[in-house]
């Protein structure tokens, strides 16, 4: 039973006071369509988070940030761990998509277990179906020093493979200039040797200091100015980020707390693996000469010193060489031995992004 005031109200007020107390109603699902009473959805309802910001029951749950300034990208969030944790995903822990792979940070990783496939021959060589190679090497400046750079040549190793043929060689005399010039022993190639691989490469995932995860923020309504930001929870930092790709950044005044991290370079690779024929030598008597523009490599020609000494290169941007008085001679058992197969490259960073961040605290 009402009480007796109650009972003492005209019928005229009561339902002037059900009439307020609806549209009261109605006027707040209108202004925060995102819910209703008892029924908080501050970014899946009607409004789809359009009016978060402005919405008071939402405040506990997004925060208005300043802008991106032009230049820098973003909006995202980070996951930050050592080289050992499981990062999150971006998507389970409710982010639109992960920015970068994984960004690294800290001293060189750590690497270990890499394998390269075994390296072994086939075949017997003779001195019937040897035959003597050199490499000849082109240096920059004035100085024999192999310390100084040399041109690669097609194999992208050092110098130019230059056999008993007469054999073609275009020179890079923009970038080397002065030019000098040597050539290595003689070595013996036995085409009959054939290389034999087993096995797969095997390069472990590097594990660095520190690792990070960026993922791409929405944005929602609500704000006069700025970005309405859901307030990052569980293992990502309560901040929202922009970024630049470099290392020497300066921070936006209004996103002051900055963090660099790094792609990792990962060139890892096995050498091939070849063929030596031991057992045989190429005899000390032979030479490089350099025939400028004969292609035929006849008549007289300029010798190119042996290594240790050098000499200087005068010609024009490609030239003809042949290695001379090269014959095989036995010295031992002839055998086909396996060279090459081994790890060469290392991981490094690689591109640097430096992002800066404000709290959503």
């Amino acid at each position: 039973m009402l009480p007796p005031h109650f009972r003492q109200l005209p019928l005229f007020s009561m339902r002037v006071l059900v009439l307020t107390l609806t549209a009261f109603s109605a006027l707040l699902q209108c202004s925060f369509p995102d819910h209703k009473f008892s029924d908080v959805n501050c970014f899946n309802g009607i409004d789809a988070g359009h009016n978060a910001c402005a919405d008071p029951v939402c405040a506990e749950s997004v925060k208005c940030v300043p802008p991106i300034p032009a230049g820098w990208s973003g909006p995202v969030a980070l996951w930050r761990g050592s080289g050992t944790d499981t990062p999150p995903s971006c998507i389970d822990s409710g982010f639109l998509s992960a920015r970068y792979p994984l960004l690294y940070a800290g001293d060189d990783p750590s690497v270990t277990g890499s394998l390269c496939p075994g390296c072994s021959c086939s075949g017997t060589p003779s001195t019937a179906t040897a035959h003597c190679e050199t490499r000849v090497q082109f240096l920059r400046d004035s100085s024999c020093s192999s310390s100084n750079p040399q041109m690669i040549g097609p194999d992208d190793k050092p110098g130019y493979v230059v056999g008993t043929t007469c054999t073609k060689i275009d020179l890079d005399t923009a970038q080397f200039n002065p030019m000098l010039y040597s050539h290595d022993p003689a070595y013996v190639v036995d085409n009959s040797c054939l290389p034999l691989v087993s096995g797969q490469k095997s390069f472990p995932t590097p594990i660095w200091d520190l690792t990070l995860r960026a993922c791409d923020m929405p944005q929602y309504g609500g704000c006069t100015s700025g970005m309405c930001m859901k307030r990052a929870g569980g293992v990502f930092d309560k901040s929202v980020c922009i970024y630049q790709e470099m290392d020497s950044a300066a921070c936006p005044q209004e996103f002051s707390i900055p963090f660099v991290y790094y792609n990792s370079k990962d060139a890892r690779d096995c050498s091939d693996c070849a063929c030596v024929a031991s057992g045989l030598v190429c005899q000390e008597t032979s030479s490089v000469g350099d025939w400028a523009s004969d292609t035929q490599c006849l008549g007289s020609s300029n010798i190119v010193p042996p290594t240790p000494g050098c000499g200087s290169y005068t010609g024009a941007s490609s030239v003809n060489m042949k290695l001379s008085n090269a014959s095989v001679a036995a010295a031992g058992t002839p055998m086909c031995t396996g060279q090459g197969s081994e790890l060469v490259g290392s991981v490094t960073k690689g591109q640097a992004v430096t992002f800066c961040c404000v709290s959503l605290e």
